[in-house]
């Protein structure tokens, strides 16, 4: 770290995004044992690093501070973040969409892949770390998760829900309201992983307000997403009036939103307080 100083602008960036690296990763993970290098010390090194011509290490800036968790970082590292979250300009195309060769895609063709390995893509797990930590940085941060969740890019996009689920502790109508319009921009956003993590807390918060991405996700072709839709309307549908209807067309559903629902209803037979209504529920799946 103390080298990073003395580095000149012009070395490769890989020279200093090698000491990020390391840094990041020299925090122990042994309880109450003091991490190898002083706070300080990561925070003069951020900053040596945001003076590069061109703000390179973006990507890796986002790893560092989501690995040093629970830190009191100082405003300007904060607002360093934001930079790279809004004006980095990787990714500048969507790679997971670009052919790879022998008919593959670079990523596998998964824009979260593609996302999580760019530089705004990156910042999101970082924001959604900072905003977890302490809420009250969300008036500092609320244009980048905003800009991230607007992203031109899918594949940032795709990154961008979990800057969103924090959200849903303290302001969930912003929340939601920035789901929707984050994933309206390419249905391929509903099969990410993160889009059922955040109904999986959004649907319990405000049902009708997360209803339309539902719908959406019941008219998909991919059985992925039917089922990731049809299971959360059936756990919905538990303690929430207003869900059931829309359960009841899952019940009557295609074969992968009713598998869904006995999925839900086999799972919770034991649970305390509906356990007897999934009973009830999964009886007629046995004649299906």
């Amino acid at each position: 770290a103390a080298l990073a100083e003395r580095m000149a602008d012009e070395l490769p960036e890989n020279y200093f995004t090698a000491i990020l690296r390391g840094v990041a990763d020299c925090l122990s993970q042994v309880k109450d044992t003091p991490p190898a290098i002083a706070f300080l010390q990561v925070v003069q090194l951020l900053r040596r690093v945001g003076r590069l011509p061109n703000r390179p290490c973006g990507r890796w800036v986002a790893y560092l501070i989501e690995k040093w968790k629970a830190q009191d970082w100082p405003d300007d590292i904060i607002d360093m973040v934001a930079w790279y979250a809004i004006n980095d300009p990787d990714p500048e195309k969507e790679l997971w969409k670009t052919p790879a060769g022998s008919g593959q895609f670079y990523y596998g063709g998964d824009p979260h892949h593609a996302g999580i390995n760019s530089a705004r893509g990156s910042v999101a797990g970082a924001v959604a770390q900072l905003l977890f930590e302490k809420p009250s940085r969300f008036a500092r941060l609320k244009d980048v998760v905003h800009s991230l969740s607007h992203d031109r890019s899918v594949a940032v996009r795709a990154c961008a829900i979990e800057a969103l689920l924090p959200l849903l502790n303290f302001d969930s109508t912003t929340a939601i309201d920035w789901f929707k319009e984050c994933v309206v921009l390419d249905p391929v956003l509903y099969s990410g992983h993160l889009v059922e993590h955040f109904l999986h807390y959004a649907v319990e918060r405000d049902y009708a307000g997360v209803r339309p991405v539902l719908e959406a996700m019941l008219g998909s072709s991919s059985e992925k997403v039917l089922a990731a839709s049809a299971g959360q309307i059936c756990v919905a549908a538990l303690d929430d009036e207003a869900a059931r209807p829309d359960a009841d067309r899952v019940h009557s559903g295609t074969p992968p939103m009713r598998k869904a629902a006995a999925d839900v209803y086999s799972t919770n037979i034991a649970h305390k307080v509906v356990g007897a209504t999934c009973r009830s529920l999964l009886k007629p799946f046995f004649s299906d």
